[in-house]
């Protein structure tokens, strides 16, 4: 944990250093990424001319647009992406497993990622206007102390062609939703 915590006081150090240097937030395509290479990449930056660091910041913003052009038209997946937080510990709730249910009938099964996400995982053809459940299995990933060892979120689509991001933020003795965006 120290190397983590080291490595984000340099990005909060080295993004001031970067603003101050360009007049601007640090901008990159941070997909696949870890903090370490984010970090690596923004100090070299920091070298740059002006004109090559516009250049490079276009660049960047290409990559991020393409990706998002990318999912709009190739993802095959209803819109219900989750984002599990873990207050306690002050990061993402990794490997948490989380059901999504409508009646008696389960639509779909994940488990969040490193980043405590779980996206891309509900077949279109399950996905309409109706009621929801989002089964969160947090006893496993707490270990077994907690006071809510599943939380179930019931939620209600009206409008099925938009995105729904339902986030949980979790700790051993409660837990807070919000429809996201």
């Amino acid at each position: 944990m120290a190397a983590d915590a080291d490595t984000r006081t340099a990005l909060k150090r080295a993004n001031l250093d970067y603003e101050r240097r360009f007049d601007q937030v640090f901008l990159i395509f941070a997909t696949g990424k870890s903090q370490a290479e984010i970090l690596d990449a923004l100090r070299h930056r920091l070298d740059n001319d002006d004109e090559t660091e516009r250049r490079t910041v276009q660049e960047e913003l290409r990559k991020i647009a393409l990706l998002r052009l990318e999912r709009l038209v190739t993802d095959p997946t209803a819109p219900l992406s989750t984002h599990v937080l873990d207050l306690e510990r002050g990061r993402p709730a990794a490997g948490v497993p989380v059901r999504l249910e409508r009646g008696a009938e389960t639509l779909a099964k994940g488990r969040t990622d490193d980043d405590g996400r779980l996206r891309e995982w509900v077949p279109e053809d399950s996905w309409a206007a109706g009621d929801y459940r989002l089964v969160f299995d947090v006893a496993g990933y707490l270990d077994g102390a907690t006071f809510f060892p599943e939380i179930t979120v019931g939620f209600r689509v009206t409008v099925a062609d938009q995105h729904h991001h339902v986030p949980l933020l979790l700790n051993r003795h409660g837990y807070t939703t919000y429809r996201g965006s």
